[in-house]
């Protein structure tokens, strides 16, 4: 089969010149290069996609049109092929948390062969496509250190956290914006306000809340959290510690 040169961005009427300036500095100048870029894992950002939704500083739809756009574009009958890009949900943004730095080090206790953990964690559930997996994380942790098996709802604690992130029109939020939001906010009942799978368009918090949600989220807080660098093994095992508030 024949190898196909590269379709230069230039030649796609969607990639303006603003866009291909910010594309440059990542050496990010054809069509099959953005469609890979979108369709790999990125360490920072945990996809492509939303990698280019910061460089480009657009929304996930916009980025998808010009993945669109640079797919049309592609020349046909030739080794080159790309398929759509996942559209997989995730959510957990690191950029501007101050993280520990990692080190190596031995547990000084012997650990269990197996731990059963029935009735003590909650059902795994299920986040659709969308960017919400810290707000189910983060649920999950405080039904666990509260022994509180009320069905909490993923999508206030959600919500909480797209009105204080500073990146209303980015999908997904900050683990340490979540635990924030748990601390002085709370969380209210799945019955109060009931997950939604499906995305809004230019809402990414879908809020605002049910009236009364606000007020009975007070009723389930943390006490407090608190980060710690991992330096010894005594202070690792107290890192992301969480106190209950009753």
């Amino acid at each position: 089969m024949e190898m196909a040169t590269l379709t230069p961005l230039e030649t796609i009427d969607a990639f303006t010149d603003t866009i291909r300036a910010k594309l440059g500095p990542y050496w990010i100048t054809s069509a099959e290069e953005f469609i890979t870029t979108a369709q790999t894992s990125n360490s920072q950002f945990g996809s492509g996609l939303l990698a280019l939704t910061r460089v480009l500083d657009m929304r996930e739809e916009q980025v998808r049109a010009l993945i669109k756009a640079a797919q049309e574009a592609l020349p046909s009958g030739v080794a080159f092929d790309v398929g759509p890009p996942p559209v997989l949900g995730t959510g957990a943004i690191f950029e501007g948390m101050e993280l520990p730095e990692a080190a190596a080090f031995d547990l000084p206790l012997e650990l269990p062969a197996e731990v059963d953990l029935t009735g003590k964690i909650p059902p795994p559930a299920q986040q659709g496509k969308r960017n919400t997996c810290v707000a189910f994380s983060l649920i999950a942790m405080y039904q666990y250190i509260s022994t509180d098996n009320t069905d909490l709802s993923e999508q206030f604690l959600y919500w909480a956290c797209k009105d204080r992130d500073g990146i209303p029109h980015i999908k997904g939020t900050r683990p340490d914006i979540a635990l924030q939001v748990l601390t002085t906010v709370g969380v209210c009942a799945e019955e109060t306000w009931p997950y939604q799978t499906a995305e809004e368009a230019d809402n990414e918090g879908q809020g605002p809340p049910p009236a009364r949600a606000l007020s009975e989220a007070q009723h389930r807080r943390i006490g407090s959290y608190q980060v710690l660098a991992a330096k010894t093994s005594a202070r690792s095992r107290r890192c992301w510690q969480i106190t209950n508030r009753y």
